[in-house]
Parts: C-alpha cells; structure tokens; sequence
C-alpha cells in the first residue's frame, strides 16, 4: 500500500504530541512494509529519507507556519486562522499528490495543511482519513478551554471558523480519534458525517521492564508536563497541603512562565515539593512511583499516561477528556473528580509502596497496547476498510 501521511510538522520538527506520534506511525507503517510518505511544513523546501520514510517538506502556504505561533501578535494569529478556515490553499500541494499517486491520504494533524487538502484529495478521487489529535478544527485554541472552564460548544468566534472546516469534512473516508471523547465530540457537532470512525490510541516508545530505578522508601510521585493553570498543579498542592504528606514527595518537571511558576512556588511552601525544571521523560519516569495527571481541561489522550505505564508507572490521573480512557482504577492506577480536591487528598492518604508495586506488571501489560507495531497494524486495517467502500 502506498500511503501519503500530511501533517503540520515531522521530527525533528516537534511541538507536542501530534509530530511524536506522527514520525512513530509513519516508521511504524514502513516496517510492516508500506511505502509511505510524508508531506510535511517545514522552513524551507527539502526532501530526506528518515528511517525508510521519504519526506517532503515545505514552508506552509499561510501566513506563517503554525510551529512559529508563539512568537506571532494576537491580531497575525486571527489573521491566519482566517486564511487557515476560509481563504486557504489547497492548490499548494497539489502537485505533491499528482506525483505521488497514493492508494490513500491520511492527515495526521490538519494545520498549515488545512482541509483544503480534503477537497484537492477528493477532486483526484483519493480516500481521504484524518486523525483527530486535538480540537483544532472546533476551536482556535485547539483545546475547548476558556475562563477556567471547558466549553459545551462552540463559542461564536470558534463556530464562525469551524464552519467551513465542518462543510468539508464531509468528503473524509475515515476518521480516527485518539480516544473516544474526542471522537464523540466532533461527531456530536457534526464533523465527518460520511466517514467510518474508530478509536486508535497515539504509539509510544517501549521501554524494558528494568528500565525503572526506584528505590527510596519515601514515595515519588510525580508531575511532567507544561505549567499553566489548565494542567490542574494547583489542585494537586492544594491536595497535598490538605493531607497527611508524610512518606511522599511531589516532583515537578515542567516550565511554565515565570509568573505563573512564581505562583506554583508559593502556594508549595512548607510542602514536600521540589521543582525540577524541563527534564527528559525517560529519567524521570523511571524514578517515580506513581505519576499525577490533574489536567483540568479535557486532553484528548493524555500521552504521558501511556509513556509513564511503559516504566511500569501507575498513574493518578483526573476524570477529564481521554485521560480516564487509559487508567483502570486500582489496577494501573487511580481516577478522580478533578474539580474535588477531597477526592484527590483521599487518593494520596492511600498511596502506600506495596499496593503501587503490585500496580507495575499491569502497567507494563497495558502499555504494550500503545506499541507503535500494534498500532500500525490497526491503522494498516482501518485503511483497508476505508479502500473497501470505494
């Protein structure tokens, strides 16, 4: 099968989840013996071939690309996103699928590429599968979130961009939701009407069972990830300054602004908590004996649930978005209401070092569900069913 990955960047070209996971199916796919290849945004125009995958790359046809948003002014990011949703260039790569002629199209992650690309797919007939890996085709911030609160719907800025993007989705084949809440809820608003649906989970890198260290008596529990108000940090030392924190210390690695990160430290004082900074996950996995995911707003998947169960990690996680999809209570870990820091100060009273080590070989099992072969394969499926309805 010849398939033709699009998507906003590819490794080493990373911002998050979505390129990580990209560069893994895409190599995934290669060695279950597809012929893949990627078109991709990048800086300038090139064209490599990175572990048995060929990839095209080009500066995005909008007004920037997407990877270079943070350094961008309010009034140019509206301006893009209204080029990205109304105004945008499908025409720009449709040479690429001209000359490469694939059995099937697949948008990994949809920015900068933007659905035009759906409409230049469809005028050559080609089956089209998208991926949802965040709520950019809903919401300019591609995460729902506003005010400290998840949105129901679409605020009317978000509607008004959204719009044009739903009308074409109507011409995807097949669509693939990192979990089954992001999948419901662009359903539920109408997205992809035609199109088969199927839940198939991001890969992760497996590690080996001895790649954990641990070792000390007192309990590692640990944070990694962005700080900003939205990933719940606040609930957790809240959490932690309402229970007994005798036998556990909270890890933190993350950066975040320097104001925000001035807040998280002082409402850590007198608390057994220390601040680590950006750390690499592999280490810092390994060393934890359960890990917290307090994310506030509803993450689509929550990755480092998955990277943290391949060290053999239980994960306490909230009750938002995909992130209760991946932790069964009591076996690979624990679930709790995110707004209830009670909840929450119940969970870590329980932590004691013997339930959590008996929590390993099942993590270990679980993770084994996100290794990048296996989730190849699925995919190598659901493309077999898309080409079978044409």
């Amino acid at each position: 099968m010849r398939i033709l990955i699009a998507c906003t960047a590819y490794p080493p070209d990373v911002k998050g989840g979505g390129e990580i996971s990209t560069g893994l199916l895409a190599s995934g796919l290669a060695d279950l013996g597809a012929e893949v290849v990627v078109l991709a945004g990048g800086k300038e125009v090139s064209e490599t071939v990175e572990k048995g995958v060929r990839v095209i790359r080009r500066p995005s046809p909008n007004i920037y690309w997407s990877l270079e948003s943070a350094k961008q002014p309010a009034l140019r990011k509206l301006a893009w996103h209204g080029k990205e949703a109304w105004f945008p260039d499908g025409k720009y790569w449709g040479d690429v699928l001209d000359r490469e002629k694939p059995d099937i199209v697949h948008t990994s992650t949809i920015e900068d590429i933007s659905t035009a690309f759906w409409v230049e797919a469809g005028k050559r007939k080609l089956p089209v599968v998208h991926t949802l890996r965040s709520y950019t085709l809903l919401c300019l911030g591609a995460d729902m979130f506003r005010a400290g609160r998840n949105c129901q719907r679409a605020c009317a800025h978000c509607a008004t961009l959204s719009f044009p993007k739903r009308q074409r989705s109507r011409l995807v084949d097949g669509v693939v939701g990192i979990g089954n809440f992001v999948l419901r809820k662009h359903l539920e608003m109408g997205f992809f009407p035609n199109a088969l649906s199927e839940v198939i989970s991001n890969a992760v890198v497996m590690q080996d069972s001895d790649a954990r260290k641990g070792g000390s008596e007192e309990i590692q529990l640990g944070y990694l990830g962005r700080l900003v108000p939205e990933k719940g940090l606040e609930v957790v030392l809240a959490a932690l300054r309402g229970a007994d924190c005798s036998g556990v210390r909270l890890r933190i690695a993350g950066r975040g602004t320097a104001e925000y990160e001035s807040r998280l430290r002082r409402l850590a004082e007198g608390l057994p908590v220390s601040f680590e900074g950006w750390s690499h996950p592999d280490p810092f996995l390994a060393e934890l004996d359960a890990l917290v995911v307090p994310s506030l707003w509803n993450e689509p998947f929550g990755r480092v649930v998955a990277e943290a169960f391949s060290f053999g990690c239980p994960v306490i996680a909230a009750n938002r978005g995909g992130l209760a999809e991946l932790v069964t209570p009591g076996d690979t870990g624990f679930v709790y209401d995110a707004d209830s820091v009670p909840e929450l100060v119940r969970v870590v009273r329980g932590l004691d070092q013997e339930s959590l080590r008996e929590m390993r070989s099942a993590c270990f099992q679980r993770s084994k569900s996100y290794a990048t072969g296996r989730i190849s394969q699925s995919y190598g499926k659901f493309y077999e069913r898309v080409l079978s309805r044409r």
